[in-house]
């Protein structure tokens, strides 16, 4: 495996998933860490955050999209429930200028993603599709992979790079295939833990890879990071299994 990566310069994407009971301040340090780890790790990478972490606070926010800018670190923003969308639209577009170094996620089991997509798109930031973990309260859409390939298929030719984060290997390809075929800029991604089983098809699309790695609190049970809890260190791991090595942690 530590070959597979080393061969096709697989990207990756630093998750910080931090406590309810943090403070933004608090997070925001987190954030700044990551930043610089990812900064320094030699890897390609971006640093995905929750805004509501952060409060929604626009100047916070601001203050580590710049830092990170300076840095050519891209800051995205993952989902959380629909909710919390109009108020992340809201920070996304008066982030103004620092648009080219965002990313939002969009998951296809909302039934405003489309409407969202358009929005992400005129504002140009990147765009993450995913089929979602938390479900839509007005009705989660009946054919989730056509709802997927769907958002691919509206992003395709707008301009903005698109990540395809899934398992599912029929998705992936449909997704590709349009995003491709448009000259669209893309990638595909899975997160760690999970077989990485759509490797082949994104060197068949000759796309490039990328692995999502979430550490901190909460984590998912099946996550081979989740004692990681420090950004460094996470990059440590990954760095070390793509070279087949292993570093002592303290």
């Amino acid at each position: 495996m530590a070959m597979v990566f080393a061969r096709n310069g697989w990207r990756c994407a630093l998750g910080a998933w931090v406590s309810p009971e943090s403070a933004p301040r608090e997070n925001f340090a987190l954030y700044s860490e990551s930043v610089e780890a990812l900064a320094g790790s030699g890897l390609t990478g971006y640093l995905s955050v929750k805004l509501a972490s952060l409060g929604y606070d626009q100047a916070l926010f601001g203050e580590l999209v710049g830092a990170a800018a300076r840095r050519g670190v891209r800051i995205h923003c993952d989902s959380v429930g629909p909710e919390s969308v109009d108020r992340t639209m809201d920070v996304l577009e008066k982030a103004g200028a620092l648009s080219e170094h965002l990313g939002s996620t969009l998951p296809a089991g909302w039934r405003r993603s489309p409407a969202d997509a358009e929005k992400l798109a005129a504002l140009g930031v990147a765009v993450r599709i995913v089929k979602g973990q938390w479900g839509d309260p007005e009705r989660r859409v009946g054919d989730l992979r056509a709802a997927f390939v769907g958002l691919a298929g509206k992003l395709s030719g707008r301009g903005v790079p698109v990540s395809v984060a899934t398992h599912d290997r029929v998705v992936a390809r449909r997704s590709l295939d349009l995003l491709t075929r448009s000259g669209t800029d893309c990638e595909l991604e899975q997160i760690s833990g999970l077989p990485l089983n759509c490797a082949p098809i994104a060197s068949e699309a000759g796309v490039p890879f990328r692995v999502y790695i979430p550490f901190g609190y909460p984590y998912l049970p099946y996550n081979i990071w989740q004692i990681r809890t420090r950004p460094v260190v996470a990059l440590w791991a990954l760095r070390d299994f793509i070279a087949g090595r292993h570093r002592s942690v303290r």
